[in-house]
């Protein structure tokens, strides 16, 4: 939106008020998203002294053709639209009307003040309108290949050519510019509708009869929308554009879909999918099927035939697999392990001399002994256990002790154990 029956009706408002008259000045509004290709600056001074010789559109494209230089494209985009001043200009859907007294309007792009009083604008307020100053402005409006939807009447056999083989919904192929330029989403409803044929009908599944009913559908509505000056309140009352823009508001007979990302309205009633064909009946739905589990062959029993493995065996879930291999790991034991438990066995190895501060031992309160200390060891830890000793004399038999260890004599307390 804006679609054909629109942009014609900008085209024709140029056509009749401006055509003839001389640019005197201009004002482009320094929107770098709107205005492609050229500066604000340069094109004003490039559109000052031309003539308008011509306003011209293929599909959704128009442009202004001057008596000499690159023409001036417009592409309304969403809610571009043209505007002259004091004569009444187009009002459509998500686009406010413009007040013929209030000027320049708002959000104007491109205001052009001619030599006869008149002053045209290009306006638009959410940006997705673009302006271009092209040498071959009728090339670039060409470039999608599609005939126009309300100028060019192809034969049936050019729509079979080019729609009858194509597997996608036909709603899809209309809004293809490369087939029909110009149409939009509410014009290939209503096409649809005139032409009672279903939007997700897959193209290739048309017959000539409806192909035909198509081409002059297309025709028809398109025409019928342009007589109308693209006014929406002079459209047929039974036509799908007043209800798709209120839904809940819509007939019961209308219905909605979302067909390639657009919201379709169809009447169910009257526009029903081709039952499948008998000599080509439709392919059933591919299922997914689970690849089988690879089962490994039965141990040998020793006499030359398989074991037979139990029915609850055969096939075991992954997860059972590692269980069962980290049960059997368990079971053989490694070497340091082995020798882990043989050590239990044995006797602990003889307790290394204390050293100073492990036979001065920690006092606490009322001279007791200090809680044991585990010492550290490479291979295991031994619990060193320190002896009480009495509070006056245990310091200074310690050091006693401990020279003794350090010089090779026999300690005091290794004396009287030996004479004892």
């Amino acid at each position: 939106m804006p679609e054909l029956p629109e942009v014609e009706a900008a085209r024709l408002l140029v056509q009749e008020w401006c055509i003839g008259q001389t640019v005197k000045s201009a004002t482009i509004a320094d929107d770098d998203k709107v205005i492609e290709g050229i500066g604000p600056k340069e094109l004003e001074q490039a559109l000052v002294g031309r003539k308008i010789q011509e306003s011209c559109r293929k599909g959704k494209q128009m442009w202004i053709q001057f008596d000499q230089g690159p023409s001036l494209m417009l592409h309304l985009g969403m809610t571009g639209h043209v505007a002259v001043e004091g004569k009444e200009s187009l009002k459509y859907m998500l686009a406010k009307a413009v007040d013929p007294s209030e000027w320049p309007p708002k959000y104007v792009k491109v205001q052009l003040n001619l030599s006869e009083g008149a002053r045209m604008a290009f306006c638009d307020s959410r940006r997705f309108a673009k302006v271009k100053f092209l040498d071959d402005a009728a090339r670039e409006a060409a470039l999608p290949g599609g005939w126009d939807a309300l100028n060019d009447s192809p034969t049936l056999e050019q729509l079979m050519a080019r729609v009858g083989r194509k597997r996608v919904a036909i709603k899809s192929v209309l809004l293809d510019q490369a087939i029909y330029a110009g149409i939009g989403n509410w014009c290939a409803d209503d096409i649809l509708f005139e032409a009672r044929i279903h939007p997700e009908e897959q193209a290739c599944n048309l017959s000539s009869e409806q192909l035909e009913a198509l081409r002059v559908s297309a025709q028809s509505v398109m025409r019928t929308a342009v007589d109308c000056g693209a006014e929406s309140d002079k459209y047929p009352s039974d036509w799908l554009f007043h209800s798709r823009w209120a839904p809940k508001k819509a007939p019961p007979r209308i219905s909605f879909l979302t067909i390639g990302g657009r919201t379709t309205a169809l009447d169910a009633a009257v526009q029903k999918l081709n039952a499948p064909s008998d000599s080509e009946p439709p392919s059933p739905p591919k299922q997914k099927t689970k690849r089988a589990k690879e089962v490994k062959p039965a141990a040998d029993s020793g006499d030359g035939t398989p074991e037979a493995v139990p029915p609850s065996k055969a096939v075991r879930s992954p997860a059972a697999k590692p269980k069962a291999a980290k049960s059997q790991a368990a079971k053989a034991d490694t070497p340091h392990k082995a020798a882990s438990r043989s050590a239990v066995g044995r006797a602990a190895p003889a307790a290394k001399p204390a050293t100073k501060a492990q036979a001065a031992g920690r006092k606490t309160n009322g001279g007791a002994a200090a809680p044991a200390r585990k010492k550290r060891g490479k291979d295991s830890e031994v619990a060193v256990k320190q002896q009480p000793e009495h509070a006056s004399n245990g310091r200074k038999r310690a050091k006693t002790d401990a020279a003794g260890s350090r010089s090779g004599k026999p300690s005091l307390e290794s004396f009287n154990m030996t004479k004892q």
